[in-house]
């Protein structure tokens, strides 16, 4: 590098400044790595501490699903018999193929009372896509009016939630299953209904999975870290 123009003093100065600018830059860059190393150090401390929280969260979230159900159970057992009509059939599916609403006219009655419990439940707990009663003999009761359009064959004493529940006697997490309903993949907190010992039916409530996987991809990590749902 030719240096014209310069004072000898001026050449001096550069070249100790070109000098220190060697070392300068070489700290800086182990400093840069020293950095990189305790960011990346921290983004994992941060990330356990999300997955921890989260995992608290949906611990103590899914605990009270599983509460709401056994109350829900409870009331069934208890009010069972004192309904006084007053019935809209689209919230009702009774076997066989969804025709058989004289066939249980009897449970049937039950419909006021039933729906007084499943709309407190499903309207306290955001995450329920749908509350449901359904009894040994072949009738379901929904917080929703989907029975006009569930298939034909739909028959609700087959479905995991119904037998797993049963076979247990007592509550349970089913696994992923598709949603006969929304064709969408759930999973239901299921519990046994009993009256004076005897088996009544099953209490369900699903909790769709696309809204507990969104709030999961909504996790913003440092750097290019990402959530995902398994």
């Amino acid at each position: 590098m030719k240096m014209k123009g310069l004072s000898v003093k001026g050449k001096v100065m550069l070249l100790l400044i070109l000098f220190s600018i060697i070392p300068v830059t070489g700290v800086g860059y182990l400093l840069t790595e020293k950095y990189m190393k305790e960011l990346e150090d921290k983004s994992m401390e941060g990330l356990l501490e999300i997955v921890k929280g989260k995992s608290e969260s949906y611990g103590k979230e899914f605990s009270e699903f599983k509460t709401s159900a056994e109350s829900l159970a409870l009331y069934i057992a208890d009010v069972w018999g004192e309904g006084n009509g007053g019935v809209n059939y689209s919230f009702i599916w009774a076997l066989p193929n969804g025709t058989g609403y004289e066939e249980h006219e009897d449970e049937i009655k039950n419909y006021d009372v039933i729906m007084k419990g499943l709309k407190l439940v499903s309207e306290k707990r955001e995450r329920i896509e749908l509350a449901y009663f359904g009894t040994e003999s072949g009738v379901v009761f929904f917080d929703k009016p989907i029975a006009p359009i569930l298939e034909p064959t739909f028959n609700h004493t087959v479905r995991p939630w119904y037998t797993l529940a049963k076979e247990e006697g007592t509550t349970i997490w089913t696994p992923v299953y598709v949603d006969a309903n929304t064709g969408k993949l759930v999973t239901t907190v299921a519990t046994p209904v009993y009256t004076d010992d005897t088996f009544l039916g099953v209490v369900g409530l699903d909790l769709l999975l696309e809204t507990i996987q969104q709030d999961i991809l909504d996790t913003r990590f440092i750097g290019a870290g990402y959530a995902i749902l398994v």
